[in-house]
This record gives C-alpha cells, structure tokens and sequence, in this order.
C-alpha cells in the first residue's frame, strides 16, 4: 500500500508542476503580448513627435510611459522634444534635464545639446544654454544640417544678453 500512496504522491507532484508551468507560460506569453503592444504604442508616439495635431495624445503616451519606467533616458528626452513641440519649455527643460540625470553622456550628443538648448533658450536661461551649444559645437559631430540651428541660437544669446564673444 505504500508504493501505491507514493505513486498517487508521485502524480500529484507532477501533475501541480505541470499546471503551474503552464500557468506561468501563459503569464509570459501574456507579458509578451502587453510589451509588445507598449512598444508599438511607444513607436507611434515618437513618430508623432512632429504632428501638431496628435501632441496632447503624444504627450500622454509619454508621459504614461515615463512614470512606468521612470529609469529609461529615452522616453524623457522624447517627452522633452514633444513638450518644445508642444512650445510648454520650461516642462520640456524639465525632461531634458531628467534625461540627462539618467544619461550624463548624453552631454556628448550634440544633437541632444542642440535640443535641451533650444528649450533653455526659450525658457530665457542662456548661460547653459550657450555652453550647450559651445559643447555641440566643439564636438565635431554635428549634422551638417544643424550648423545653421546653433548660429542662429547663439546669435540670439548674444542679443539677449547683449554678450559678444570674438
């Protein structure tokens, strides 16, 4: 009678594992399903970025996105670009400096530094602003097609401030 009491033990251990296996299977096909639908949401709001019209929906994408995963650089330097979009600068100073937090190299990005400038420029706080540009400037790695965007910022530095460099 033993041997039959450790068979039916035997088959209840197996049969548990195999139901929870199962069930923890289907919980992360289930996880899978919401990340995968989170990334194409995620993907859809920086494609907005630039459409006027969808920034009140873009800006609640991101900002869901960065109070569940408040660690991820990239989802508060996107926020950053939607709120100068959205021309609310002082919020969008606010995530570039979030961003920069999470990522200090970001500093060597100059698209980047160009980026958190023009949002410090247009919240008036030019002293950073000018080093930003300074920095994305002296880095070499600017698109060519920026050159023109820090010009024209530093240019209205100097008339905000009335500063002149030689």
């Amino acid at each position: 009678m033993t041997s039959k009491l450790y068979s039916y033990l035997f088959l209840v251990f197996v049969g548990t594992v195999v139901m929870l296996l199962s069930f923890v299977f289907q919980e992360g096909q289930s996880q899978d399903e919401v990340l995968k639908e989170e990334r194409e949401l995620y993907l859809q709001a920086v494609k907005n970025i630039q459409n006027t019209e969808a920034i009140d929906e873009t800006l609640l994408i991101f900002e869901y996105f960065t109070e569940k995963y408040p660690e991820r650089y990239e989802i508060w330097r996107n926020q950053g670009l939607a709120l100068a979009v959205k021309q609310n600068y002082q919020s969008s100073v606010d995530s570039f400096s979030n961003a920069l937090e999470l990522q200090p190299f970001l500093i060597t990005d100059p698209v980047f530094d160009l980026q958190y400038a023009n949002s410090l420029i247009n919240s008036k706080v030019y002293d950073k602003s000018k080093v930003l540009l300074e920095v994305a400037q002296e880095s070499g790695g600017l698109p060519q097609k920026y050159e023109e965007n820090v010009d024209k910022l530093m240019k209205e530095i100097e008339e905000n401030t009335g500063d002149q460099d030689d």
